[in-house]
């Protein structure tokens, strides 16, 4: 992605965090799993650390997923120092709804470190086994809030949007409820993170095609310049 057609000048900076946070939080959640029941120091360790950042990186893809969409909206690469001046950018037309899933994310991420103390969403027994505690409920509305605040932005600016963007966009959002379901009915795999990879891939792979029609549409209005680097 770092290498991709034009990237300065347009969103697939922010694609690059989500596919990097994505690629993380499935690192360790194969981590997690692969240490669970280890009672060695390194097991110990691994297995808290693992979680911990499963965690971080849902807060983090949630927050980038949401300044994606917003810089489609605008039609321009957005700069992050606009999170530091919420009401001029609300003003020049930002979606307060980013601002919102930014301060849902920070109280997730707030409670996940207060959680590695206080044992609030989970814990660990003398087995190393993970846990989920009497509060994991609240993490999980704090991971589906943001997706459900950024999918009803994106639904309100349908028309700002052109089809086949909506459509790539609409099914990221789709794959995270098909996983909510599977885990609903065969629990113990980790189908939302796995969802939310598929959903990485497919922007990943939306992106390639975008920058096929952006070349291909230089090269039909100007040939000679298409090819110069």
């Amino acid at each position: 992605m770092c290498s991709g057609h034009k990237l300065k000048k347009n969103g697939r900076r922010t694609l690059v965090f989500i596919e990097f946070f994505t690629g993380l939080m499935l690192l360790f959640d194969a981590l997690a799993y692969s240490y669970r029941g280890n009672t060695s120091s390194t097991g110990y360790y691994m297995v808290r650390i693992s979680n911990f950042f499963v965690f971080i990186c849902n807060s983090s893809i949630s927050f980038f997923v949401c300044f994606y969409v917003c810089e489609f909206i605008k039609r321009s690469r957005l700069n992050f120092s606009l999170l530091l001046k919420p009401k001029s950018s609300i003003k020049n037309g930002i979606p307060i709804q980013l601002f919102i899933v930014i301060f849902f994310c920070i109280v997730g991420i707030t409670f996940t470190v207060v959680s590695q103390f206080t044992d609030f969403f989970y814990y660990f027994d003398e087995n190393n086994i993970y846990h989920r505690n009497t509060f994991y409920p609240l993490s999980v509305v704090l991971g589906l809030l943001p997706e459900l605040i950024t999918f009803t932005m994106l639904l309100q600016n349908r028309k700002k949007l052109a089809t086949n963007v909506f459509v790539s966009l609409l099914l990221y959002f789709i794959l995270p409820l098909v996983g909510v379901i599977l885990i609903l009915v065969f629990y113990g795999f980790p189908w939302i993170n796995i969802s939310l990879g598929l959903g990485a891939l497919h922007l990943f792979y939306s992106s390639i095609k975008l920058m096929e029609l952006e070349f291909y549409s230089n090269f039909k209005t100007n040939p000679s310049s298409a090819f110069r680097f």
